[in-house]
């Protein structure tokens, strides 16, 4: 049977993958028998998985894949303003500059609908995806974060 983009021991990586990026078993969940799917696993120790890489497009086996000396999580390969690791905090595509086609880049969107662009968001160490993310009745948009009394 040739490799194929479906994912037969159900491990959350496609045969393919597995056969020519990752190099684990298309056959077994957990290749190395460690109580971990292979598709958890993260052999490069860049902290994404095996499944994010393979949505991001990214070498699994090195934390820089493109060798130009910033780690997977932190490049913004689809230059959309935000970084691997954040687009999948934002529930974005990495590989797409515009995920849900409005005309607008990825990290230009306003997924909780706060008023805060996701950029915005990751710079202000608040959720893209909770419009309060600190659950205390203000919005993330109208928080006083540096106690001037002002929004910010």
């Amino acid at each position: 049977m040739g490799a194929s983009s479906t994912d037969r021991d159900g491990d959350g990586l496609s045969n393919r993958f597995e056969l020519y990026k990752s190099h684990t078993s298309m056959y077994r969940r957990d290749t190395d028998r460690d109580g971990i799917r292979d598709g958890q696993e993260d052999p490069d120790r860049d902290r994404l998985s095996n499944t994010k890489e393979q949505k991001a497009h990214l070498d699994p086996l090195r934390a820089d894949s493109d060798r130009d000396g910033i780690n997977d999580r932190n490049e913004d390969n689809d230059h959309d303003g935000l970084t691997t690791v954040q687009e999948f905090a934002a529930g974005e595509n990495p590989v797409d500059v515009d995920t849900d086609n409005d005309g607008l880049h990825d990290g230009q969107d306003d997924v909780d609908c706060d008023g805060l662009e996701n950029e915005t968001e990751f710079d202000a160490h608040t959720s893209p995806r909770v419009g309060d993310t600190d659950h205390d009745g203000v919005g993330d948009a109208d928080e006083d974060r540096d106690a001037d009394g002002v929004s910010n």
